[in-house]
């Protein structure tokens, strides 16, 4: 029942954050056209290419790419970045552009709330043997602290990498806090 009422106060709360960007952001909530045509142009080029070119992706338009030693001017490269690309890459081979125009930015929405979540619980399995706050108080501070911050609105705008990896490591420290209590229980 707890989980259930943290779970809807999270989501209250940032729907009627992204509500009230919405009407009130000079920027508003959705990509910026920049980064949403550098999304075109990755996901194109990942189409066209296949994932052989791991790693590489392209930023802006060029004609005739040819990736050697010598990389033309357009060309980005990192690790890592197919790999990021790819949840949008799907968005686009099954809905096409104006999919992932519409999916991509709410996919963005979604792994930041999923964040804040993570984060949330964290904190208070952390310290909820320590406190005389209630859990319902700390998770509903420690969610907002993280969703309503500046920089999950430049997230909002132009997308950053980094909040996959956030995503991923919040889970990796949930999921041991999880497994030291299973064997605290033992």
């Amino acid at each position: 029942m707890q989980i259930t009422l943290r779970l809807s106060t999270y989501l209250a709360i940032y729907i009627g954050y992204i509500y009230f960007m919405s009407l009130h952001a000079p920027l508003g909530i959705t990509w910026m056209d920049f980064h949403a045509e550098r999304m075109l142009i990755a996901v194109e080029f990942l189409k066209q290419n296949g994932l052989s070119q791991f790693g590489f992706t392209m930023w802006s338009l060029c004609s005739d790419c040819i990736l050697e030693p010598g990389l033309q001017e357009g060309v980005y490269y990192s690790s890592l970045h197919a790999i990021n690309v790819s949840p949008y890459s799907l968005i686009y081979a099954t809905g096409g552009r104006e999919a992932l125009i519409f999916f991509g930015p709410l996919l963005d929405k979604l792994i930041i709330f999923f964040c804040g979540v993570l984060i949330s619980e964290i904190v208070i399995k952390s310290i909820q043997k320590d406190t005389r706050l209630h859990i319902f108080l700390i998770g509903a501070a420690c969610f907002s602290m993280f969703a309503l911050s500046p920089w999950v609105y430049k997230i909002f705008l132009g997308g950053w990498w980094e909040i996959y990896f956030v995503l991923f490591f919040l889970f990796g420290i949930f999921c041991l806090l999880l497994d030291a209590r299973v064997w605290a229980a033992r």
